[in-house]
């Protein structure tokens, strides 16, 4: 799929939480959707851009850890203020240090209209 082929998702006129996009299967941490968004920021228009990316960074992952650490995940991400970066990485090494997967994020910069990776 082209990234100029992506919707808008449907959105609630009281919605106003940033979107995110968590991509859980093999490879993930291979993900290029980060690097089209920034290729093609001048033809995004107003597509709303996910601020923020998660993925796993293992080659390998058990699905059974893999599962657990995506639920605690998905459980901690709502109360989250997403300006707060040390909250989000405190989160994804809590969840690495139970052994259950090593997390990444890609956090969309405004200003140069790409992601970043933290270091």
């Amino acid at each position: 799929m082209h990234i100029n082929n992506l919707k808008q998702p449907d959105r609630h006129v009281d919605y106003n939480k940033p979107i995110i996009l968590c991509i859980s299967s093999c490879g993930a941490k291979h993900q290029k959707l980060s690097i089209k968004f920034k290729s093609n920021n001048k033809s995004l228009g107003d597509l709303i851009v996910p601020r923020y990316i998660f993925v796993t960074a293992d080659d390998e992952v058990h699905w059974s850890k893999a599962l657990v650490g995506w639920a605690i995940l998905y459980q901690q991400l709502p109360e989250i203020d997403f300006a707060d970066n040390i909250k989000i990485k405190n989160i994804l090494r809590n969840v690495d240090e139970l052994g259950l997967g090593n997390f990444r994020y890609y956090r969309w910069d405004t200003k140069s209209r790409k992601y970043k990776i933290p270091a």
